[in-house]
């Protein structure tokens, strides 16, 4: 009886002596070795995908990626997103290898789904228009193979375990394990001037082989986004002081909103008190129309703009004595100590946008009158406008209207036929950081892979960052757009780094999605 001897019997026998010559070949001792090692290298070879399945960097099967993922308690869940995109892989694959139209079609796709150019990868020497798109259809089919799959799922799962190693709860870690769940590789990160933003430069890991490096993907996450804040309208009289309570991070500029009532609105004037600071425009309005003092220096009169009859005025606006607020209000100075009130001694009023604004003539060249600012807490506010009482003379002198402190400048006698009527409903609108609040902005590419009938992509993402996110705190999760947006857009540098502009309220000009027949 012959048969060949397997390696590893060779081994069991070259263990004895050598004088026996057990490894000899027809030995009936070599036969009974070999048949009784054939069972070891399937149990070494079944050991070796045991000890493969329970190394996270060896792993070759979902199932066994899964269960180490549940080990740090990461759900399967969380690569879904991952998944979405390597089906899309694949279908781009596909696409490249039919017609025409769908090659197109799927260069096309590239930018959303690669991050790269719409156009063919570059040409390898001697390799012809063809060759390059069927090198592009197999290199995005491997994607989509065991293999190419398990490698992409498996950098998710490592990148959100170093997120939790380093520590949650922490803007880095947000986007970090963000861009983990969309298999982006994390680069650098940077802040905004006013630390509200925080920046993540990532590189996207569904590469093929002989893919160009894709473009750098941003992610960005607003601390305390702004909300828009209205309040009013509230009906107002001639002297009447009230307050503006509001919680934030510091003073913020609002709009200001005057309807008139009846003919009673004449030169209106709102004082903010504790800062010394008045908006004035000086005509009348008549009864329902609206005077708005924008928060950016803009004022209009019913959606006209009329900076030329408007001005501020900073200094010499003061309380009345009964209404005074010690440390708050402003204060005439003490003849023997000058700065004994510190700023909060009484000066002159100087006008803005032009110096002469009460005593030139009007209307003004133009331009931008210095909001109100809200301060946190409370901010006390004086409305004024001109108005007068009828008189009567008796002899010489004998006048029966009392001058009163609060009284304007008038040049024809005004009849108010209640002292404390209404004379303008008063509205505010501002822009406010909230607290406990941040969003979390994805590339807009990623809204692509969104389904209908499907979880969105974004949605995903702010489920599966609860267990980062710190506790107590609202994530919002959107798609950026860097498009501009009549309203919204912004203008900044060409070299500038700030996130809006960049990543939001964008500059880069854009054809409409469906023009009008």
């Amino acid at each position: 009886m012959t048969m060949t001897i397997s390696a590893r019997a060779t081994t069991i026998l070259s263990r004895f002596p050598r004088h026996l010559a057990l490894d000899e070949p027809g030995t009936l001792f070599g036969d009974v070795v070999h048949g009784l090692a054939g069972h070891l290298d399937r149990l070494m070879a079944d050991l070796g995908r045991v000890r493969a399945a329970h190394r996270l960097g060896e792993v070759a099967e979902e199932a066994d990626l899964l269960l180490l993922a549940a080990l740090h308690g990461l759900r399967p869940d969380l690569l879904e997103p991952c998944r979405r995109r390597i089906a899309a892989a694949a279908g781009l694959a596909a696409d490249l290898a039919g017609d025409a139209a769908a090659q197109a079609a799927a260069l096309a796709a590239l930018p959303d789904l690669l991050a790269q150019a719409p156009e063919p990868w570059p040409a390898l020497p001697g390799e012809t228009p063809e060759q390059v798109l069927a090198r592009m259809a197999a290199a995005l089919a491997l994607l989509a193979r065991n293999a190419g799959a398990i490698e992409r799922q498996r950098g998710v799962v490592v990148d959100l375990i170093a997120v939790h190693r380093a520590g949650n709860a922490s803007c880095g870690a947000l986007l970090r394990a963000a861009a983990a769940l969309l298999a982006l590789r994390p680069l650098r990160q940077r802040r905004s001037s006013d630390d509200y933003w925080h920046v993540l430069d990532c590189e996207d890991r569904l590469r093929g082989a002989g893919s160009p490096t894709p473009r750098t993907d941003l992610l960005a996450l607003e601390e305390n986004p702004e909300e828009d804040i209205d309040l009013g309208p509230t009906p107002r009289s001639h002297r009447e002081l009230f307050t503006v309570q509001r919680l934030g991070f510091g003073p913020v500029p609002t709009d200001v909103m005057l309807t008139a009532r009846d003919d009673r609105c004449i030169w209106p004037m709102l004082v903010d008190v504790g800062a010394g600071h008045a908006l004035v425009y000086a005509a009348a309005l008549s009864a329902g129309q609206t005077l708005r003092f924008g928060a950016s220096g803009m004022v209009e009169f019913d959606g006209v703009e009329a900076g030329n009859l408007a001005f501020a005025i900073d200094g010499g606006v003061f309380a009345d004595e009964a209404a005074a607020v010690p440390g708050v209000d402003f204060v005439f100075a003490d003849a023997d100590d000058a700065a004994a009130f510190g700023d909060r001694a009484a000066r002159f009023g100087v006008c803005s946008p032009v110096a002469s604004a009460l005593d030139g003539p009007l209307p003004h060249g133009g331009g931008l009158t210095p909001p109100i600012r809200l301060r946190v807490g409370t901010t006390r506010l004086r409305f004024f406008v001109r108005e007068a009482n009828f008189g009567s003379q008796e002899g010489s002198i004998d006048v029966a209207v009392q001058p009163l402190f609060a009284a304007g400048i008038w040049d024809a006698a005004l009849a108010a036929d209640a002292a404390d009527a209404p004379a303008a409903d008063i509205a505010f609108a501002w822009r406010e950081r909230q607290a406990y609040t941040c969003t979390l902005w994805l590339p807009r590419r990623f809204a692509e892979l969104d389904a209908a009938g499907s979880i969105e992509i974004r949605e995903r993402v702010r489920l599966a960052l609860d267990r980062v996110r710190p506790a107590g705190v609202y994530l919002g999760v959107e798609y950026a757009d860097d498009r501009w947006t009549l309203g919204d857009g912004v203008l900044r540098d060409a070299d500038s780094a700030e996130p809006e502009g960049l990543i939001i309220n964008g500059t880069r000009l854009s054809l409409p999605e469906a023009l009008p027949a």
